[in-house]
């Protein structure tokens, strides 16, 4: 496991860069993060990665060593009869020491207007797969719209529309009536990554993940969608905001307690 040593304000520098263009020493010290978290081959994760255009390379701008990464994938594709931007998001990893800090949310937002520049009238969506019940959470936790979900059926259109695109991606690996892509067993999180005790599966969003995607332990992915629309923008724009108020709040809550403390002890 990652060692629990995190910065009392960490700072986080992201370089994106084509995977195309990485070097072997990059790519050498990708693999090596990956590995922490991942069990597979390097050939296999490597092949995984480079079916993205981008790789996002999050480093602690202190010290300057890998703490996380996140791959890019920005299609257009045509779907009965209309143009769609989908921007396919994967491997993505982040030291357990800097999560709670926006980061993957920065990327999601800096790829949406990146995209929509370019593409202002086209519908664009965001897609990804995942065997982990916390990227499934984190979604739940931002977007005010996304499938699957537990509080309501996934529309017939939409239905369709991620057969069509996941047909294109997985090929005979999707399984359209479970919504999942059936895993080989080569790829998959390690065990203390994802751990499912009793009282996670209590949890209404975590139950229902594990649920619809019981074999995610071995590799099974969960396909999920969401309509990059002004609603879920601005919800995941506040939810930015709020967690970055509340651990100022927090911060400022614990200096307060220090300097009671230490005019007590004075």
């Amino acid at each position: 496991m990652p060692e629990q040593n995190k910065p009392t304000t960490p700072k986080i520098r992201i370089h994106p860069v084509l995977i195309s263009n990485l070097s072997t020493a990059e790519m050498d010290e990708i693999w090596e993060f990956a590995f922490r978290y991942t069990d597979t081959t390097r050939e296999i994760y490597e092949r995984s990665l480079r079916l993205k255009q981008k790789v996002y390379l999050m480093r602690d701008r202190e010290r300057g060593n890998l703490i996380g990464l996140g791959a890019v994938q920005v299609t257009k594709v045509t779907f009965e009869g209309r143009p769609y931007l989908i921007i396919f998001g994967g491997n993505v990893l982040i030291d357990e020491a800097y999560r709670g800090l926006n980061v993957i949310q920065r990327l999601g937002l800096q790829n949406y207007l990146s995209a929509r520049l370019r593409h202002p009238f086209t519908p664009i969506y965001f897609l990804f797969d995942t065997f982990s019940y916390k990227s499934f959470l984190m979604l739940s936790r931002n977007l005010r719209e996304f499938y699957p979900r537990r509080d309501r059926p996934t529309p017939e259109w939409i239905l369709r529309f991620v057969d069509f695109l996941a047909e294109q991606r997985y090929g005979e690996a999707w399984d359209p009536l479970r919504g999942i892509v059936i895993g080989t067993g080569d790829r998959k999180l390690r065990d203390w990554v994802v751990p499912v005790a009793t009282k996670e599966l209590k949890r209404p969003t975590i139950g229902f993940f594990v649920e619809r995607n019981p074999g995610f332990r071995k590799g099974d992915l969960l396909v999920c969608i969401a309509p990059l629309n002004l609603g879920n923008i601005r919800s995941m724009v506040g939810n930015m905001f709020r967690r970055i108020l509340q651990k100022r709040r927090a911060k400022a809550q614990a200096e307060g307690t220090k300097r009671e403390e230490a005019k007590k002890g004075g």
